[in-house]
């Protein structure tokens, strides 16, 4: 593996009020993403995983502990800085593709690069690249409601990647797919690891997913604990 650390998440408390109690949902989570690293987590519904990922990606701010990317902390920061930083170096894919309905294919994969004030022809050469990537050159042009789900959370994907971040972090990216369409996602982001060096936390109920990837969690009672891994292929 390789040893340079992306993301780093250190002794990370989260606790959210309920009336006049303190619900805690992260107590204590360490967690070291190398680069081209594929990290799972998984865990019960309403283990908080997903506080978890927007925790690392910078969207929620734990109570107490230190989130880093590539050694810089994220506390201290204004919200301004944060977010440019979340923008160049961290991308996001949902169970639900967020794509923006009424533009194409290709624009959803250029709206990161425009948010961030990349050089335009840059962005355009870097769009083109990722869409075909994602083997959906020939639908640039369409638009989600055109799309198949496994289309559009492909695109989802290369819009993630659009920044060409360090790091993307997946919330249940198989979730509405189908076995085939699943296993696509599987093998892209693996290709993706490889081919890009690009780190990847996905919190997922996809057994098939999970088991693929290179380093499991699993959150319980507030905190990660490792899976030991078997090498298994999956069609």
């Amino acid at each position: 593996m390789n040893e340079e650390i992306i993301l780093e998440g250190r002794d990370l408390h989260k606790s959210y009020s309920d009336g006049s109690r303190a619900v805690k949902v992260l107590t204590g989570v360490n967690i070291c993403v190398h680069k081209a690293e594929r990290i799972a987590v998984v865990g019960a519904s309403g283990s908080g995983k997903s506080t978890l990922l927007n925790v690392l990606g910078g969207l929620d701010k734990p109570t107490s502990g230190e989130v880093l990317i590539e050694a810089q902390a994220f506390s201290g920061l204004s919200d301004s800085t944060r977010g440019r930083l979340r923008n160049r170096k961290l991308g996001f894919v949902y169970q639900f593709h967020h794509l923006l309905p009424e533009f194409t294919a290709l624009e959803n994969i250029l709206m990161p690069l425009r948010i961030g004030g990349f050089d335009s022809s840059f962005s355009k050469v870097q769009a083109e690249k990722l869409i075909g990537r994602v083997g959906l050159t020939q639908r640039a042009s369409h638009k989600p409601a055109e799309l198949s789900g496994g289309e559009r959370q492909r695109i989802a994907i290369a819009r993630a990647l659009a920044t060409q971040p360090a790091c993307v972090l997946l919330d249940e990216p198989t979730g509405n797919l189908d076995k085939s369409n699943a296993a696509n996602i599987r093998q892209l982001m693996n290709e993706l690891a490889s081919d890009l060096g690009t780190a990847f936390i996905v919190v997922t109920h996809d057994e098939h997913l999970a088991n693929s990837l290179d380093t499991r969690y699993s959150l319980e009672d507030g905190k990660l604990h490792a899976i030991a891994t078997t090498s298994v292929e999956y069609a």
